[in-house]
């Protein structure tokens, strides 16, 4: 349990990185999608998902490289260095799968769609993951690696893996459901016209009255 803690808080700690563009990604959607620019709102997505994979790639690499200093340097004791050295590739897939499923997610938020992702994350996170890591670990399944805790981690990779699929299917088709499949350009807005005395009203001018 000590090993995996280790190496868990080493992913709260990565998470910081795709859960920040994930934000920022999903401001972009919103306000692109609420102008009605579906082309912008597609590129926002595009180099939020770039950058995540990028960021996740060198981290993941980081990570590897310098395993055992890293580790080392949250405990002294040989069994839970041991343990947690062993986990330290799953941490590798893991963070990266992690990174693509939470910036689409959020991408989705900017779209206005929360209720069917919420369904996709619990069926893989419960489902694969917590019921296919005690399958792995204690059940039936086929042991993987020298301890139960590796199973946990096999089905949580399998699960971020498959929830990052899914939402990239649901992406794409709110995406063009929006328009913005095959470069469409954004509708535009027209002004709100008044009577004769009032001046017409831009909903997106910058002025004030």
């Amino acid at each position: 349990v000590a090993g995996h803690r280790v190496v868990a808080n080493f992913t709260g700690l990565i998470y910081m990185v795709p859960l920040s563009l994930s934000i920022a990604t999903m401001v972009m959607v919103g306000q692109a999608n609420g102008a009605r620019d579906p082309v912008r709102a597609r590129l926002a997505v595009r180099v939020g998902l770039s950058l995540v994979v990028m960021l996740a790639i060198v981290i993941g690499a980081g990570m590897w490289l310098l395993r055992e200093p890293l580790v080392r340097f949250s405990s002294i004791d040989p069994a839970v260095i041991g343990v947690a050295l062993g986990l330290v590739v799953y941490l590798c897939a893991y963070q990266l799968f992690d990174g693509i499923q939470t910036l689409l997610a959020y991408a989705l938020r900017g779209y206005k769609v929360s209720f069917l992702p919420m369904l996709l994350h619990t069926a893989c996170l419960w489902g694969i993951g917590l019921g296919g890591g005690y399958w792995l670990s204690f059940g039936e399944g086929p042991r993987i690696g020298g301890n139960p805790i590796q199973g946990f981690w096999a089905a949580l990779v399998a699960a971020t893996l498959v929830v990052s699929v899914l939402l990239a299917i649901l992406t794409r088709m709110v995406a063009r459901r929006e328009g913005g499949e095959g470069g469409k350009p954004g509708v535009e807005v027209k002004p709100v016209t008044g009577s004769k005395n009032v001046p017409a009203l831009d909903p997106f001018s910058s002025q004030r009255t």
